[in-house]
């Protein structure tokens, strides 16, 4: 890699994140207010609720107006990709409200190249102008992925799914890489992936990104073995819950809301780790975190990995007020966090020379504990141009010079301590971050589970509360049936037995026809009745059911006792005057007469 002064790499770097707030120019047909509710004055993004009227200032390092150029927004970044062929990992994202203008910032459209383009040219020109890199030394290569509903898929390789890895340094490792050899061949492998990104219509935006999209230039040393790059983070437009609109429509946009939440979650714990004095962040709540996690996990000095940088995508539409006030919010959160350290030692710079004489001296060291002395002087001494003289078995060399050795030996051996000691802390580091992350994930699996159960409780408590209201109405309709039965019975009985009827039941029933009238009636009663007694039945069945399952979920050791949620006592108890333990009892008042 090219390798910057101290003061080049330093120049203009802030400790901390670097946050740029960009608002595009209204749109045609879009109206636009009076006053404006969001607008530029220097550095500082003034916004004015346009119902309370109310003013507030947010002020970042860079702040754009809707009359700012791609070419203005590059320059406000172009330091910050310098240091990239620095050995600095960039990483660079755009978020914002949705139709705010992320994907054209960061890609743009047509003959604009966008930041990405741009860095890209830049990049490639760096390789190409430095005395330092030969053609051989340097290779190229890019990938793409899009996180849409919780699934990352790799666009390079036909949408084939990946899985996240929570540990390593490659959070994707099965991706696809493909190498480029000029920044129009890079540019266009880009363009083809984007073209295969989910987007769908909604009320703000006619082709609104679905899904997060990562794209990833890495520039290998094959020399060195260092690898360094550009990181390009395209986040979907976070919105509110848009009523109307399709299922699908609303499952992304949940799932957008949710994914950034977490982001937002994640940057405030990089903020507070000043705070907290440990470098623990919440990643694997979230694909997206978990996608990100080289880039924010902060290392041991409390600092991030990468050079970051934020675009803050804003528009000034009256009903996008509120949304673009979130961003704002999160762009103040960022630009808290704490950014790479600016020391040398941080950013892994070493001379060549200093690393060549040093492998150098190992060697030779290694080679005098196995060959002759003689073999010395001519490999080793004349090497770096020690002069020496022989007293027989004994060679002489120059104090300043061996003393030298001896503190180069010393300073290996201290910089290889501190290496262990800072491998043990990030080991220890790691290890309370999986179990914190372990615990928070069960508790969240936890809180389903009890949020599941209670569901289902309170659904399974209404559906007995509706059966018992049904039994009772299947009683009394079969009470009312009984007597008219039994009417029906005394009534035929006595037609039958040519006996006087009884003087509550008089009626003219004298000839056939009145006869065969109440024979027919009485069939439909007891037709009637029996169906009845069916209905009773299976109602009596499915609340033995329903009982079964709750005493089953109530002896289940993890989904009950570990939540200390007993069943109801309203609800393994006779949950009405029927005895539910017959599932086959006659109802009340019920006599069945004979035929």
């Amino acid at each position: 890699m090219a390798t910057l002064g101290f003061e080049e790499l330093t120049s203009d770097q802030s400790p901390h994140v670097r946050v740029i707030a960009r608002i595009r120019p209204f749109l045609a047909g879009e109206i636009a207010p009076t006053p404006p509710c969001i607008s530029v004055q220097g550095n500082t993004v003034v916004t004015q609720d346009p119902t309370t009227g109310i003013t507030t200032a947010h002020p970042f390092d860079i702040a754009l107006g809707p009359e700012a150029t791609q070419e203005a927004a590059y320059q406000a970044i172009a330091a910050d990709v310098g240091r990239v062929m620095a050995g600095v990992p960039m990483l660079l994202m755009a978020y914002g409200v949705t139709s705010a203008g992320k994907s054209y910032t960061l890609f743009g459209s047509g003959e604009d190249l966008g930041l990405f383009g741009k860095a890209t040219h830049a990049l490639f020109g760096m390789i190409a102008n430095s005395p330092l890199i030969t053609p051989t030394q340097i290779c190229v290569r890019v990938s793409a992925v899009q996180i849409y509903l919780n699934t990352i898929t790799d666009m390079l390789n036909g949408g084939v799914s990946l899985k996240v890895h929570g540990a390593g340094h490659d959070p994707l490792p099965d991706r696809a890489w493909v190498s480029v050899n000029s920044p129009e061949a890079c540019i266009q492998v880009i363009r083809d992936a984007l073209a295969r990104r989910e987007v769908a219509s909604t009320t703000q935006n006619a082709r609104s990104s679905r899904s997060h999209c990562i794209v990833t230039l890495a520039i290998d040393d094959l020399a060195t073995g260092q690898t360094t790059g550009l990181t390009v983070v395209d986040l979907a437009g976070s919105e509110p819950h848009m009523v109307g609109a399709s299922k699908l429509v609303q499952q992304e946009s949940s799932f957008i809301r949710t994914s950034l939440l977490m982001l937002d979650r994640a940057l405030k714990d990089l903020r507070n780790i000043t705070v907290t004095r440990t470098t623990s962040v919440s990643f694997r709540s979230s694909q997206l975190t978990m996608a990100l996690r080289p880039f924010l996990q902060p290392t041991p000095s409390l600092t991030l990995p990468c050079n970051a940088v934020m675009f803050l995508n804003l528009h000034g539409r009256v009903e996008a007020f509120a949304s673009n006030k979130d961003t704002l919010q999160l762009g103040l959160v960022a630009k808290s966090v704490r950014n790479y350290s600016k020391t040398a030692s941080r950013l892994g710079l070493m001379s060549s020379t200093a690393a060549s004489l040093a492998g150098s001296m190992s060697k030779s060291l290694s080679r005098s504990t196995r060959q002759p002395i003689d073999d010395v002087q001519d490999d080793s001494m004349v090497e770096y141009g020690v002069t020496s003289t022989e007293h027989g078995d004994l060679i002489t060399i120059p104090l300043a010079h061996w003393n030298s050795i001896l503190e180069e030996v010393e300073r290996l051996s201290t910089a290889l301590d501190e290496a262990g000691i800072a491998l043990q802390e990030e080991l220890q580091i790691a290890r309370q971050e999986v179990v914190t992350e372990m615990t928070q994930l069960m508790e969240i699996n936890v809180a389903h589970e009890r949020a599941a159960l209670l569901t289902d409780i309170v659904e399974r408590d209404a559906m007995i509360e509706r059966l018992q209201r049904e039994l009772v109405g299947v009683a009394t309709r079969a009470d009312a049936l009984s007597k008219q039965l039994y009417v029906s019975d005394a009534r035929l009985q006595c037609y039958e037995s040519a006996g006087p009827l009884p003087p509550a039941l008089t009626q003219n029933a004298d000839s056939l026809g009145q006869l065969n009238y109440y024979r027919s009636e009485a069939a439909v009663l007891r037709q009637r009745l029996t169906e009845l007694e069916d209905e009773h039945r299976r109602s009596m069945s499915e609340l033995n059911h329903i009982r079964s399952h709750l005493q089953r979920a109530s002896e289940s050791g993890f989904r009950m006792s570990a939540l200390g949620l007993p069943i109801p006592a309203h609800l393994m108890g006779n949950t009405s005057q029927l005895d539910f333990d017959t599932p086959t009892q006659t109802l009340p008042g019920l006599r069945r007469p004979s035929d």
